[in-house]
């Protein structure tokens, strides 16, 4: 543990969240960034119906939200905070590691909202710098009760994993089709593979023998759905994640368009 509790603690070492920090082992490394209180958009999870003519997922700006508490100064300061974050990311990303990034919001997730497709956290996207993910292998997240597994053209940016699907009961967001987010493209970069799953389960990633990863998402516990044939495979999904990678300045995804909610 990089930060143990200290035997003296009291209530007042308790805070609403944390600086990022990581955790390294002899191969990897897990940089831990708390993300979590930030206010989600308001939006209604309705996908498109059919096949899509939409070729990007944008981001929707939270400045466009009539719901959301803080005022638009107030979102600014939380960019410029993450912004920080995102540098000591940077930092803190070792090349002789293999590095991944662990926050509850997926980063460049993508889900739908009146009918289209679109990236889920704008605030993350904004505060995101140049060359943060240079290093980084895959980003894993929560928050969104599926599990959702993307892997980009060439390596341009990390494998993204959601697994939020360990809490499917609390969120009825569905997509049409589990491969339905395949060739649109996030910060101009084209999504190669994508699954999108609804069913209750949980994913294992373990270190292969030639220092790559491989990531397995399993569903479990599904007998009573209905669209789920009864001799459905235990195994959804898997991918390879690349050990050690090295990316030349990914582009700012700040200043991309955006739609409105």
């Amino acid at each position: 543990d990089p930060r143990p509790l200290p035997s003296n603690w009291t209530e007042a070492y308790c805070e609403d969240f944390t600086e990022t920090y990581a955790v390294p082992f002899d191969s990897e490394q897990f940089i831990v960034m708390d993300d979590s209180f930030i206010q989600d958009l308001d939006t209604d999870h309705v996908c498109p119906a059919g096949q899509s003519e939409q070729s990007d997922a944008l981001p929707a700006s939270r400045y466009d939200d009539r719901d959301q508490k803080l005022s638009h100064e107030g979102i600014a300061q939380q960019i410029a905070y993450f912004a920080e974050q995102f540098r000591k990311v940077e930092s803190s990303a070792k090349p002789g590691l293999t590095n991944f990034l662990a926050s509850h919001r997926p980063l460049l997730g993508v889900a739908c909202h009146q009918g289209r497709y679109l990236t889920v956290d704008w605030t993350m996207q904004q505060a995101l710098g140049s060359g943060t993910l240079d290093l980084i292998s895959a980003t894993i997240h929560g928050h969104v009760h599926w599990f959702q597994g993307l892997v980009f053209e060439k390596q341009a940016l990390p494998v993204e994993i959601v697994v939020g699907n360990g809490g499917t009961k609390l969120d009825s967001a569905k997509m049409a089709d589990a491969r339905a987010v395949e060739g649109l493209r996030v910060n101009g970069v084209r999504i190669e593979r994508a699954f999108t799953s609804g069913l209750f389960g949980f994913s294992l990633m373990s270190r292969m023998p030639d220092g790559d990863y491989s990531l397995q998402s399993l569903q479990v516990g599904n007998h009573n759905e209905k669209t789920l044939p009864s001799d459905a495979e235990t195994l959804m999904w898997n991918t390879s994640i690349p050990a050690m990678v090295r990316r030349q300045g990914l582009r700012r995804l700040a200043g991309a368009p955006e739609i409105h909610v």
